[in-house]
């Protein structure tokens, strides 16, 4: 059971999400209603640290999505592409097609959990990088049910936060607790050096 004032700070996460993370427009209207944003940035908003980056999940992603959303923030001011990585390439190399015309990205197919990535600056918060990541998922639950880690496992879909309470006090105690997949220990190490302890 979440108490008073533990409610009060999820409807607060929720709030700062939607009012200095969520991409809005009329230029990504047909993305917007099959983004989910999910990952460590509810545990680090917890916590009222800025988060290090953004992930959204784009739900039965296809090329158009990437066109869609690489001219958007292309159109953003302060905002520049960082990569854009696959699946496809070996070692996840940059896709250099791409990297070079990223207005017109060459791409006539999305595979699994192809990434791009855009550093943004604006509106109230610092530079933040967005990871938009492609999927063939059809739900939020399909995501994070492979998730490595409880506290990444909040997700914001359709304007509703989703979490549960282990996920939040996983967050709230900073402690690693395993969801599903075995993370690297390079991904253990980010994490323990943040402060984070090992359940």
């Amino acid at each position: 059971m979440f108490t008073a004032s533990e409610k009060t700070t999820i409807l607060k996460i929720k709030a700062d999400v939607v009012d200095k993370y969520r991409l809005t427009g009329t230029a990504i209207a047909s993305v917007m209603d099959r983004m989910v944003y999910t990952g460590g940035m509810f545990a680090s908003l917890l916590h009222k640290e800025e988060p290090r980056d953004i992930d959204i999940y784009v739900l039965n992603s296809d090329a158009e999505d990437i066109k869609i959303l690489t001219k958007y923030f292309l159109a953003r001011q302060n905002s520049y592409r960082n990569s854009y990585i696959t699946e496809t390439f070996e070692n996840k190399k940059i896709d250099k097609k791409y990297q070079n015309s990223p207005t017109n990205p060459f791409i006539t197919e999305v595979h699994e959990h192809d990434l791009l990535t855009f550093d943004y600056v604006g509106g109230t918060h610092k530079k933040v990088k967005y990871n938009v990541i492609y999927t063939s998922y059809e739900s939020p639950e399909n995501i994070v049910a492979d998730f490595d880690f409880i506290h990444t496992t909040m997700y914001l879909y359709h304007n509703i936060f989703t979490l549960t309470e282990e996920a939040f006090r996983a967050a709230q105690r900073k402690k690693l607790i395993l969801n599903k997949s075995g993370p690297d220990a390079a991904r253990v190490k980010k994490f323990l050096d943040r402060g984070w302890v090992a359940a």
